[in-house]
């Protein structure tokens, strides 16, 4: 495969589960790994295209009353790159925050405006740790007897843990810029 990207390999896991088009790959997406991982229309069907020119995949037509439906099955030369990749370590992955960004960038007279978006920040936190618990108990539920599911459940517990570590860091913050607003 000329270049492979994350998107790829993201692809050929969520084959592994089972053929899908690439509506339904992103639509399981959004259902099973939004929380740590996102991909978009714009990167999903040029990775389709990539990966069945590579034969990691092939692509069937079905047809369909209003359009053809292409679904993707991952081949077993596709099922062998992926345990290729999976045994290698991640790279190293500089965080993106548009929060962090700004509060860089704000002049420290701008406490307000610093307080505001870290506060939005805490919420949003807040509301990702509610869905959390929703998420493990739906998991559990319906995916009680699948052999990953502990895989699936160490992902929601990693994610679980950042989002509290950003309530923490949000009070401390808070504290700290009203103190110095005092």
């Amino acid at each position: 495969m000329p270049t492979e990207t994350s998107t790829d390999f993201a692809i050929l896991g969520m084959l592994t589960l089972k053929p899908m088009s690439g509506y339904e790959i992103r639509q399981l997406v959004g259902r099973s790994i939004s929380h740590f991982w996102s991909e978009s229309y714009g990167q999903l069907y040029p990775s389709l295209k990539r990966l069945e020119a590579a034969k990691l995949v092939t692509k069937r037509t079905e047809s369909g009353q209003k359009r053809d439906k292409h679904v993707y099955t991952i081949t077993a030369a596709g099922r062998e790159r992926l345990e290729e990749w999976l045994a290698t370590a991640p790279k190293p992955q500089p965080p993106r925050s548009e929060l962090l960004l700004k509060l860089y960038f704000l002049s420290p007279e701008a406490g307000p405006v610093s307080a505001s978006q870290v506060r939005s920040a805490r919420e949003a936190a807040i509301q990702e740790l509610r869905g959390f618990g929703f998420s493990a108990e739906k998991l559990r539920h319906e995916y009680g007897d699948d052999p990953r599911l502990q895989q699936w459940l160490y992902t929601l517990s990693f994610c679980r843990q950042q989002a509290e570590a950003v309530v923490r860091w949000a009070d401390e913050t808070l504290m700290s810029l009203t103190s110095t607003s005092a």
